[in-house]
């Protein structure tokens, strides 16, 4: 649940600059339609299974696939965020998407964290982000956000 909230706000703070600088994108002074029109660009769809995304392969590892959203009216493109739970450490999650995404001739990048990596190949960007967890039945959890320019 607080995982699902920090996604939220993350992307409510990501988008909220974008939105302000975008004509028709609010309630004062545009009309209705295309208000209405803008907004339905932002509505997010559960995922109950993980899609099989354009050239980005799925963790090999001991992964168990939690929650996932799509934004297929996003601008550009579709939008997703997918969310999962790993008995692996977080460094061999990283690890295995960076050696893994190079190999599929993605251009990769890692944070100095070593917790994150994004990656572009032609117009897809994505990015896998990892965090510890609390409990006892798993390592970690991994984020996988993936947006599938048109």
């Amino acid at each position: 649940m607080r995982k699902n909230l920090l996604l939220v706000v993350a992307f409510a703070v990501s988008v909220a600059p974008v939105l302000a600088q975008q004509p028709g994108t609010g309630p004062q002074g545009h009309s209705g339609k295309d208000y209405k029109r803008d907004m339905n660009e932002f509505k997010w769809q559960e995922l109950k299974t993980p899609p099989d995304l354009p050239d980005l392969p799925q963790y090999s590892g001991n992964a168990k696939y939690k929650q996932g959203t799509a934004s297929p009216n996003a601008r550009g493109g579709t939008a997703f965020s997918l969310v999962y739970t790993s008995k692996d450490p977080s460094n061999q999650v990283i690890d295995w998407y960076s050696r893994t995404l190079s190999q599929y001739k993605w251009n990769v990048q890692q944070s100095k964290s070593g917790t994150m990596i994004s990656a572009r190949k032609g117009k897809n960007f994505c990015t896998v982000s990892t965090t510890m967890r609390s409990d006892l039945k798993s390592v970690c959890d991994f984020i996988i956000t993936f947006r599938e320019d048109r």
